[in-house]
């Protein structure tokens, strides 16, 4: 990630971080985001309504990508 995004998140985590009582929810969500961060895979995720065209979509990009 560049220096904008990881500053970005820095200020999230501090925002979070800063509301009273949630303390020990953001420190388990920093970990598992931690954890998430490291994988070194790309994880997309598609949705909208049932004919949104969602798969037409993903085999045009597939089909696109092979070329």
């Amino acid at each position: 990630m560049n220096d904008a995004v990881n500053r970005w998140i820095g200020q999230a985590w501090s925002a979070l971080e800063s509301i009273p009582g949630a303390s020990d929810a953001v420190a388990q969500e920093r970990r598992r985001w931690e954890e998430f961060r490291n994988l070194g895979t790309l994880e997309l995720v598609v949705f909208g309504a049932y004919d949104a065209g969602k798969s037409s979509l993903l085999k045009r990009l597939l089909v696109d990508w092979r070329a």
